[in-house]
């Protein structure tokens, strides 16, 4: 489990195929494997208590 601090945090999500990688204020929390989606959707799930606020999010594909 990662630790948020207080104010704003970067969060970077990549995944390729089935790979995917999760990182918080550049460091990574997250490595493994799950299903391909197919392209064209992106979804956010937040789990807890609390607030989340969103500054900015980019959505972007990755050169293979």
């Amino acid at each position: 489990e990662a630790q948020i601090p207080l104010g704003w945090s970067t969060l970077k999500v990549s995944v390729a195929g089935e790979h995917l990688k999760c990182y918080l204020n550049g460091k990574q929390y997250n490595h493994g494997h799950a299903e391909v989606r197919s392209a064209g959707k992106v979804g956010i799930m937040v789990r807890g208590q609390g607030t989340v606020w969103m500054k900015k999010m980019d959505v972007v594909p990755l050169d293979e």
